[in-house]
């Protein structure tokens, strides 16, 4: 009888232990490149990692760190490692909760966000080398859907999911967030669908999704490319000196050219 329970209890455990454990959607790696307008230098700059879980059958995690490979890079911040952030969305990837931890040699920033209806209650925390210290919250009111303005390819990921699923028009402005100007916060993202394109990949041909990518203060503009089922694939942009490419490592590992 005593052996009879115990396995009841075992399996009770397993049980409750695989009930809650979050179920990984994807995972990968993006490939950050850099390329010199002027003298055609290719530079890795980077590489974020990320992860997809289902959290519930509501919620989804979305979890990324960025670890710079560009010397420049860890020579400006003397770190490599110089950002992670979570993401949580809903089941129609609408943006819950937003957080961002870094800690360089410029300091060490936190800033978390948190949807409530149409309140998006915000706090940033930032203290510096110097040992001085800048704490702020505020509340903005949400007139339109709130998405991250999409600096990095974790919320690349949750913006391609929001065009693929739910955007009906050719263009849309979204009402984004800039995690790391407190004083004004949110700026107008213009997204509008493009013509799809074939992406060669070493013997590969594949149809790809294409989407621009606008902010309102001209600060960076932006190609997405992914799957018909909305899995981001890359992303392209460049200045006035530089051009930077993104794609999925995991699946290309030599990357991919967009044919014309």
């Amino acid at each position: 009888m005593r052996k009879i329970l115990i396995v009841a209890f075992a399996l009770t455990l397993i049980w409750a232990l695989t009930g809650t454990a979050q179920k990984v959607m994807d995972s990968g790696k993006f490939l950050y490149q850099t390329i010199s307008k002027t003298s055609a230098k290719t530079e890795v700059a980077g590489e974020e990692s990320f992860k997809i879980e289902e959290l519930d059958q509501n919620r989804l995690k979305i979890t990324s760190n960025f670890v710079a490979k560009s010397q420049d890079l860890i020579s400006q911040f003397e770190t490599d490692k110089l950002f992670n952030e979570t993401i949580i969305v809903d089941k129609d990837w609408k943006l819950l909760e937003y957080s961002l931890q870094s800690e360089t040699a410029r300091g060490k920033l936190n800033v978390s966000v948190k949807v409530e209806g149409q309140i998006a209650k915000i706090t940033f925390q930032f203290k510096g080398t110097d040992g001085k210290e800048q704490n702020q919250a505020r509340e903005v009111i949400l007139e339109d859907e709130f998405v991250t303005t999409g600096i990095a390819a974790g919320q690349l990921i949750v913006i391609q999911k929001i065009i693929t699923l739910k955007m009906k028009e050719q263009k849309r402005t979204f009402l984004a967030l800039d995690p790391t100007n407190i004083e004004k916060p949110l700026i107008e993202l213009t997204v509008e669908r493009l013509s799809p394109v074939k992406i060669k990949s070493g013997a590969k041909t594949l149809d790809a999704q294409r989407a621009s990518l606008k902010r309102a203060d001209g600060e960076f503009a932006l190609e997405i490319f992914s799957a018909s089922d909305g899995t981001l694939w890359g992303f392209a942009g460049e200045s006035a000196t530089t051009k930077l490419v993104g794609y999925r490592q995991d699946l290309f590992p030599e990357g991919f050219e967009v044919l014309k």
